[in-house]
């Protein structure tokens, strides 16, 4: 009998060891970065938003042509003595399409989180524009593999004829189904051929109209105001998603 026993606790124990090899060479880590990436279109109030957590005060300011980044402390809006800081390194990144090959090769692995502003008063007028950057965003394949968190942030909310974030979900779903099935008919081609060693990410399921809730990451979508300060679903998505330096 007791061969038997042994026989069968080499088994549990080959079984156990070739489950965490499996695990280890198979599986994909998650080493999110630990800082907050503001993100979006030029002249959608990034620099603004920046200074607005920086500061805590509207700070007039120009389209920014480079990167800027800080320590800053923020409590959560129902921390009403300010007893609970937590310093977060906030990264200001330009919009402009030269500088994205720099975001995407290295100043994504240091981010934990994404605030993906734009400018909610302009929307439709920009709207497919600001669908190929989230596209490029989402199909990155540090953000998506690492399932960032992204929130899109529609500022300017306290004009009245600005765009709310419902609004905008739909129709930028609609706007990003459109690039997604260009893109998709690209990959093909890629694939045939074996093109590069580049990992190519399609979102949703192939053959049908993608949806956000098919993203392996977090995405959500708040209306905001920085010229009035109302910044508090941003803080509150900054300090659910970043420990804190």
């Amino acid at each position: 009998m007791d061969w038997i026993f042994q026989i069968i606790l080499y088994a549990i124990l080959i079984a156990v060891g070739l489950l965490v090899f499996l695990k280890i060479s198979g599986g994909k880590s998650k080493k999110k970065g630990n800082s907050v990436l503001l993100y979006g279109p030029s002249e959608s109030g990034k620099t603004a938003m920046y200074c607005a957590l920086k500061k805590g005060k509207f700070c007039k300011t120009l389209s920014s042509l480079k990167e800027m980044s800080s320590i800053v402390e923020l409590n959560s809006p129902d921390d009403k003595q300010k007893e609970e800081a937590k310093k977060v390194k906030i990264i200001d990144y330009p919009g402009h399409g030269e500088l994205k090959n720099i975001l995407f090769d290295e100043r994504i692995k240091e981010v934990g989180c994404i605030v993906f502003v734009i400018d909610s008063i302009k929307f439709r007028n920009e709207k497919s524009d600001i669908a190929l950057l989230l596209y490029e965003l989402l199909t990155n394949p540090t953000v998506f593999n690492n399932e960032i968190p992204i929130l899109i942030s529609c500022n300017k909310s306290e004009v009245y004829t600005a765009v709310l974030p419902e609004k905008i979900k739909t129709e930028l779903l609609d706007e990003l189904n459109l690039i997604r099935d260009v893109n998709a008919n690209e990959i093909q081609i890629e694939q045939a051929g074996n093109n590069g060693d580049e990992e190519k990410i399609l979102l949703g399921i192939e053959g049908e109209k993608f949806k956000f809730e098919e993203l392996p990451l977090q995405i959500q979508f708040t209306k905001c105001s920085v010229k009035t300060l109302k910044l508090d679903p941003v803080v509150e998505f900054i300090l659910e998603n970043i420990k804190g330096q």
